[in-house]
């Protein structure tokens, strides 16, 4: 018997699981315990989750991220399979550091800075060139986002930045076609997205992708270590990427089975 324990504050986005698991189990993240020095190492309400499932599907949650990494970890330490790496979960979290490590393993990215207070948009505003995106992130949250057409405009958004409490990420504006993609261990579903790329209400249609840009979503997940993640694409770069994969969204939209693919990924994944 196959088992899955999946921990949302959501179950009806993911009974299609029931379909590629025997058995699925749902609970909240909050009734999970991860134990040190003590058996069983991690447990669900009163369940022993090495001996009663087969893989954990964790839905992040922002205000939870920093335990999210410590459940993650001990997964990890105790050979269950799950969707998410304790290493990738950082990574996809700290969106500074994400971009930082796109760069480094040349990911095709739009010019992209971090800031964590305005003092510091004096030694980065000549090196960008307008419009740009600016986000700012509080504990692991998205807290605004807004285009802005010159410096004036970026110091003005700047204003709220507290150092120590918030940071700002900074992207140059690309044009181009925008695409949602789910990637799913080297295979890519593909949403085209009607409106702007730094919008969330957004329409979706199913839409394949060029090479050219399937190979750089690629690049982008074997770069932080995972076979399951959610890539925004603008052309041909990556401008942003997300922990949270949405299966129900992409099912719905490409009428493809995603949780019959993320199934055999979180069975087979032994790494």
């Amino acid at each position: 018997m196959t088992s899955l324990l999946v921990l949302t504050n959501n179950e009806e986005k993911y009974t299609d699981f029931e379909e590629e698991f025997e058995e699925v189990a749902y609970y909240s993240l909050a009734d999970v315990s991860v134990n040190s020095g003590t058996e069983p190492r991690v447990k669900v309400e009163d369940k022993n989750i090495k001996e009663e499932f087969d893989a954990v599907y964790l839905e992040p949650e922002p205000k939870a991220s920093i335990y999210g990494r410590v459940f993650l970890e001990a997964l990890q330490d105790e050979n269950i399979n799950a969707n998410l790496k304790p290493n990738t979960f950082f990574i996809l979290t700290k969106k500074h550091y994400l971009f930082k490590v796109l760069k480094e393993k040349q990911v095709n990215i739009p010019n992209t800075v971090a800031v964590p207070s305005e003092k510091g948009l004096t030694a980065i505003e000549n090196n960008l060139d307008f419009p740009v995106v600016a986000k700012m992130y509080e504990n692991f949250e998205r807290k605004d986002i807004a285009k802005l057409d010159d410096c004036e405009e970026l110091d003005s958004f700047a204003e709220r930045l507290e150092y120590g409490e918030n940071y700002t990420v900074i992207q140059e504006y690309k044009e181009g076609d925008i695409f949602d993609v789910l990637y799913i261990d080297g295979k890519t579903i593909s949403l085209k997205i009607e409106g702007d790329w730094e919008e969330d209400d957004v329409s979706r249609s199913y839409h394949n992708i060029s090479a050219d840009q399937k190979e750089e979503v690629c690049k982008a997940a074997k770069s932080i270590g995972t076979k399951l993640c959610r890539v925004r694409m603008v052309g041909d770069h990556v401008v942003q990427m997300k922990p949270n994969l949405d299966l129900d969204m992409f099912k719905k939209v490409s009428g493809k089975g995603v949780f019959g693919k993320t199934a055999k990924v979180l069975i087979g994944d032994n790494d």
